[in-house]
């Protein structure tokens, strides 16, 4: 009866409106524009002024995203890993483009117009300027590699060096060593006597 009441109040507030119900095309569209906007930071509210819909309508769609993210989350990391890869990949293609634009030679065309007796003439010259290369895109390359390498486990790993038996010995622990034995005693001790029983 509830769901029946919802239907009708929505038939009606579409007629108010005079909207038709939107396809499931329009719905995964939506569904898309809202999800792209979301992960670049706007509001629910600039979401909805985008999209034509209520805030209400936003939020629930968000919702819906999110419970979906998640479930793909607990998928398939080796997926996930796959198409990160295929991000930077595409990152790092777009950088080298860049790159390559930003270095030879570039002409620029100057425009002037000269009053004379005769009248206006157009005066034009041509720069030629060789650029030897942004190196933005350079780090930007850089950055896709560094983050590959990170994805893909292939840095050695960082070894840290942890300074506590100073510090133990700066708050009046005399020995570290004997007390770091003791520690280790007491949390073994137990699990060895219960693998024992």
């Amino acid at each position: 009866m509830a769901k029946a009441k919802t239907k009708a109040k929505a038939k009606t507030q579409r007629k108010k409106k005079n909207t038709r119900p939107r396809s499931p095309a329009e719905l995964a569209r939506d569904k898309r524009r809202v999800a792209s906007m979301y992960l670049r930071g706007q509001t629910q509210m600039e979401i909805a002024a985008q999209v034509g819909r209520t805030q209400t309508v936003v939020s629930r769609t968000l919702k819906e995203l999110q419970a979906a993210w998640i479930d793909s989350a607990l998928v398939d990391f080796d997926q996930m890993r796959g198409e990160e890869l295929a991000k930077i990949d595409n990152l790092e293609r777009e950088y080298w483009e860049a790159w390559h634009r930003s270095v030879g030679e570039h002409r620029k065309t100057l425009q002037e117009k000269i009053k004379s007796d005769d009248g206006d003439k157009d005066k034009e010259q041509v720069r030629t300027e060789e650029l030897v290369g942004d190196p933005k895109f350079l780090q930007g390359v850089l950055g896709c590699i560094d983050r590959r390498v990170k994805l893909l486990g292939l840095d050695e790993p960082q070894r840290f060096e942890l300074g506590w038996k100073e510090q133990a010995r700066k708050h009046g622990i005399e020995d570290p060593d004997a007390f770091e034995e003791d520690l280790v005693e007491a949390f073994i001790a137990p699990m060895v006597r219960a693998s024992e029983a």
